[in-house]
């Protein structure tokens, strides 16, 4: 989940106190997290960007008309009024949108998974790595009291070889 606290750590409130979003993919995991996004008083979503015209429709819903929407998130990118962006697209197009949004010089937050295979998480390592950019991947699942159950189940060879 993007907190308040990961927001306010960024270098880019000292500069203006309010931190300009792009939402990239704003179908439903979008809108679920745009409801946590919109509670904080130092974000402003400025630029919004899906394929599909009903996704963006209904997150026009919660934001209004001020963002500019978009089709292509390479627009998006390209706004000086985009500090970072939320990467909510379908999982093929979390490696190139995320290495897109570095190289444009915007901090990004991308839900999981970014990757499907080691190479493109070298691709996408090597991109932060040049540019800079802070970089946060959703993770959630991976805290759940349930799921850490389960590894500890795993992990204990009371399943037997698994």
């Amino acid at each position: 989940m993007i907190t308040r606290r990961a927001l306010l750590a960024s270098p880019l409130l000292a500069a203006n106190n309010t931190i300009q979003i792009g939402l990239i993919g704003t179908g439903g995991r979008c809108r679920h997290l745009l409801r946590s996004l919109l509670t904080i008083p130092e974000v402003r979503v400025t630029a919004i960007s899906d394929v599909w015209d009903t996704a963006l429709a209904e997150t026009r819903k919660m934001v209004g008309d001020k963002p500019v929407a978009t089709k292509d998130y390479r627009a998006l990118l390209e706004r000086k009024d985009v500090d970072a962006v939320l990467i909510a697209t379908p999982d093929h197009w979390h490696v190139p949108a995320t290495i897109d949004a570095v190289a444009a010089g915007k901090d990004v937050y991308a839900e999981k998974p970014l990757t499907h295979d080691l190479t493109e998480g070298k691709r996408v390592i090597d991109a932060v790595r040049r540019s800079k950019q802070i970089v946060q991947v959703g993770m959630q699942q991976r805290s759940m009291p349930h799921l850490i159950k389960a590894r500890e189940i795993l992990k204990s060879g009371v399943l037997g070889k698994i």
